[in-house]
């Protein structure tokens, strides 16, 4: 794996990778087109958990019509604003129960590197919604 960063002027910069897709990045709310570096943490977790979410329900043989996974963080009041807990929200579309879903995403988490790598003092919380997908 391989990623370039270039700063950009005041506390800008441009991520490129290897396939050279440019990221714009600033930790400065006010601008909109960039992405602030824990947003871009939170969203590396969220995909690679998604990554291993369709393999993981294929192996327990349950068939997802379709999931969408949000990830919120929960950063220390007090410097360097650590995240002292994240919080994995998927919601399944598919005919599984609650078991079956909360099964599913442990195997996700077994699989993704991006959550291995986290510091393991971050409290990781899981929740599911399940809705049945629609009948034509």
């Amino acid at each position: 794996m391989n990623v370039n960063i270039k700063w950009s002027g005041k506390q800008n910069f441009t991520g490129e990778t290897i396939n050279g897709q440019l990221i714009p990045i600033s930790p400065d709310k006010n601008e909109i087109e960039m992405i602030s570096p824990p947003d871009l943490l939170l969203m590396s977790l969220g995909s690679c958990t998604g990554l291993f979410i369709l393999p993981s329900a294929k192996a327990m043989g349950i068939e997802l019509a379709d999931f969408e996974i949000r990830v919120t963080g929960v950063k220390a009041e007090t410097p360097p604003k650590l995240f002292d807990e994240i919080n994995i929200f998927v919601k399944f579309v598919g005919n599984l129960n609650s078991t079956e879903a909360n099964a599913i995403l442990e195997k996700a988490h077994e699989k993704c590197f991006v959550l291995k790598s986290l510091n393991p003092n971050i409290k990781i919380n899981n929740f599911i919604e399940i809705e049945s997908p629609l009948q034509l």
